[in-house]
């Protein structure tokens, strides 16, 4: 009965009621502070438990650019109830203490349910949600299966540009080579490191459950900030790695070496080995590197550069505009002849699990050792299998327990 009686109330009482309503909305606004206007000693007071004033300090000390002071009194904002201060907070956290204290605090913040967070932000400091994945390229073929990991929004941005690029270039796109679905990795896991000027290096260790279980024979990470790299199974790139320096880096894995000056330590392990596709040191191998590598090179047509100078040594790289000297020439026939051959051999590129093997054994751990190392020889690779009948035969060869 009182909703009936209420529902037939005269349209002017409803009206009424919202002219009411929108005087008191007015007057109350009409009391909210002019934080602007106050001093600095009436906001700190009134920051203990004003959102706003807090906001305002912060403001403040930005335009002063005392940086201390401003995060200070974002957080306490933050904490206060003003959580759209929460991606300027970590943007000016991340300037002044680095990548990973804001990934740190925003994974903090996420655990203690302050607020929804959103997923891009999350994302972008590489606190994945869930487990999907980013698709990959699959051939009938893959002579060699590179297993892409993502460190957070930026390299996963990066990949699927780089993806692109690959399927877009008739060359690398015909080489029986396939990338598995990307996977996600947290960031605080893999923590690569963000210094411009030397080579990119994560976490690798918590990546051996994906190399136990996965199909790949080599890994591909992005993530960081740097140089990028392939040593050991491993394809490091940067967060901004273009597509040159992918290719660059993937000519490593088949085996192909600078063609500019390397540092001694380098140099002295690589150039005396007569299984670099595209150079030669001695020219008196060149018929025996023909024969091996299928190519009808004379001596006329190679070139000098300085790869091996360090160690006194004279290289003679196959071509005169490779992108082993120039990132950012384009893959010559002759090259990309040398990789299709190297892949036409692929079980002798070292895979990955062979690195974790090595690992696992210099840490005592002989079950992980063994596991991976049958990994990779399942995958073909010569020292593996060799290492495998080895230890087999000496343990067949221990003398019975009394």
């Amino acid at each position: 009965m009182l909703m009936q009686n209420w529902l037939s109330r005269p349209l002017y009482f409803v009206e009424k009621g919202r002219l009411a309503g929108f005087f008191l909305c007015s007057l109350l606004c009409a009391c909210q502070p002019d934080w602007s206007a106050k001093t600095d000693t009436e906001l700190f007071k009134a920051a203990a438990t004003e959102a706003a004033a807090a906001t305002e300090l912060a403001q403040r000390r930005l335009a002063q650019q005392q940086w201390t002071a401003a995060l200070k009194w974002q957080l306490q904002a933050l904490q206060l109830g003003e959580h759209q201060l929460l991606a300027p907070y970590l943007h000016l956290l991340e300037q002044q203490q680095g990548f990973y204290a804001a990934a740190e605090f925003l994974s903090l913040w996420q655990q203690a349910q302050h607020s929804q967070v959103e997923p891009s932000l999350l994302a972008q400091y590489g606190l994945w949600q869930g487990n999907s994945s980013v698709p990959g390229l699959q051939r009938s073929e893959c002579a060699l299966q590179l297993q892409p990991v993502l460190q957070n929004a930026a390299a996963e941005q990066q990949w699927k540009r780089l993806l692109a690029e690959w399927q877009r270039d008739p060359a690398m796109s015909s080489l029986s080579v396939c990338f598995l679905p990307a996977q996600r990795i947290q960031s605080l896991e893999l923590r690569c490191s963000l210094v411009p000027d030397t080579r990119v290096q994560c976490q690798y260790q918590h990546l051996a459950s994906l190399v136990r279980h996965s199909a790949m024979t080599q890994l591909l990470v992005i993530g960081g900030k740097g140089g990028a790299s392939y040593n050991n199974g491993i394809l490091q790139l940067a967060e901004d790695s273009p597509y040159s320096v992918l290719r660059h880096e993937f000519a490593h894995v088949l085996g192909f070496i600078d063609e500019y000056l390397l540092p001694e330590s380098t140099a002295k392990d690589l150039c005396t080995r007569s299984d670099i596709p595209n150079l030669l040191t001695d020219l008196g191998e060149l018929p025996l590197h023909q024969r091996r590598f299928a190519h009808q090179r004379t001596v006329e047509q190679l070139v000098k550069v300085d790869t091996c100078a360090q160690v006194g040594l004279q290289a003679y790289a196959l071509s005169d505009w490779s992108l082993m000297r120039y990132h950012e020439a384009e893959l010559s026939p002759l090259y990309l002849h040398l990789m299709q051959n190297q892949l036409k051999s692929a079980k002798a590129l070292m895979p990955v699990q062979y690195f974790y093997a090595y690992k696992a054994r210099l840490a005592g751990d002989m079950t992980s050792w063994s596991v991976f190392m049958r990994k990779a020889a399942a995958l073909g690779y010569p020292d593996a299998i060799r290492l495998l009948q080895q230890s087999s035969k000496v343990q067949t060869d221990q003398p019975a327990p009394d």
